[in-house]
């Protein structure tokens, strides 16, 4: 489990911040591998009863993008992994809009501290 939430959000980060900020990852490894550890820090940080939900709802993006594209999450192109985080981002479930915000918060904030 641990895993497919890891590279979850490592695909998540990816993806935000080449839509969010315009970055393409070639070139840059070294600063979005550091964006997305600390991605996983401030999840890490949570109490237990928050940052267990927060895994939870994360796997149910991941797997849930099985059903409409047929591969997980981590597994999809840019394309489809935007249309996937879209989708989340106008949901009219409050906790998917939640989710994919503190993505893109945490994502763009880690981004930004640690560009050289």
């Amino acid at each position: 489990m641990k895993p497919l939430f890891e590279s979850t959000v490592s695909a998540l980060a990816y993806s935000i911040i080449r839509e969010e900020c315009g970055v393409y990852p070639h070139g840059q490894e070294a600063e979005l591998n550091q964006t997305v550890q600390f991605v996983l820090a401030q999840r890490a940080r949570m109490p237990d009863f928050l940052g267990v939900a927060m895994m939870i709802l994360t796997l149910v993006f991941a797997v849930q993008s099985l059903f409409f594209y047929g591969a997980l999450f981590n597994r999809l192109s840019h394309e489809h992994r935007w249309k996937h985080v879209l989708a989340w981002r106008h949901s009219r479930i409050s906790p998917r809009r939640d989710l994919i915000r503190f993505y893109e918060s945490i994502a763009v904030l880690g981004w930004y501290s640690f560009r050289n």
